[in-house]
């Protein structure tokens, strides 16, 4: 069962290194890139908080805030699908 878990989820995870502990069944993940995983993680935290934000000052009518926010959001998709493409 072990084995096949550890086969599942390294499929799942494509180029990421997947290895069991043998006194426990834990599994450590070591990834390659994890700079740029923990930045994408980053831009993805910026991208939904800044819609949402923009979403309710564009709901609320406070143009400049909205505008400025918005731009904040369409910028961090943009990087993180930039970032997401070198994978």
């Amino acid at each position: 069962m072990k084995c096949r878990l550890s086969i599942l989820i390294f499929a799942m995870l494509g180029p990421s290194v997947v290895r069991a502990d043998e006194r426990s069944s834990i599994l450590f993940l070591f990834s390659d890139d994890l700079p740029r995983g923990i930045l994408c993680m980053v831009l993805g935290c910026a991208l939904v908080y800044a819609a949402l934000f923009a979403t309710d000052c564009w709901l609320y009518r406070q143009v400049p805030p909205a505008v400025i926010l918005s731009i904040v959001a369409v910028a961090a998709c943009f990087t993180l699908f930039k970032l997401w493409e070198r994978e």
